[in-house]
C-alpha cells in the first residue's frame, strides 16, 4: 500500500498566534477587546472532552489546518497534554466565516 506523510507549510505568523491565544487562554475573560479571539468550549456530554472553536481575525491568512494547529498548541502550553488531549475537535473561523456557518458568539 502506497504511504505518503507530508507537513503541510507553516506561517511565518504562527509562534505568534500560539503566543497571542495562550495569553487568552490563561486569561479566560468573558470579553476583551474588539480584535481578541473569542474562544468557545463546548463540553461533550457524559465525558470530559469538549469541541472547541475559537473566532478570530487575525488568522484570516492562515488555513484551517494551521488555525487547529494553533489551537491545539495553544492549549498543550496553557493547559499541558492532558488537557490538549480533551479536545475532541478544533475550529479556527474569522468573524465573516462564522457568521457564515451560524455559529454564535
Amino acid at each position: 500500500m502506497p504511504y505518503k506523510r507530508v507537513s503541510p507549510p507553516v506561517s511565518p505568523d504562527h509562534p505568534d498566534l500560539v503566543d497571542a491565544l495562550s495569553k487568552e487562554l490563561e486569561a479566560a475573560r468573558a470579553s476583551g477587546p474588539e480584535d481578541a479571539p473569542y474562544i468557545i468550549e463546548e463540553v461533550l456530554p457524559r465525558s470530559d472532552f469538549y469541541n472547541v472553536r475559537v473566532i478570530w481575525d487575525r488568522w484570516s491568512q492562515l488555513t484551517p489546518r494551521e488555525r487547529m494547529g494553533v489551537i491545539l498548541e495553544s492549549y498543550r502550553r496553557v493547559r499541558g497534554d492532558e488537557g490538549m488531549r480533551k479536545v475532541s475537535s478544533a475550529l479556527g473561523v474569522t468573524r465573516q466565516e462564522a457568521q457564515k456557518l451560524s455559529i454564535q458568539f
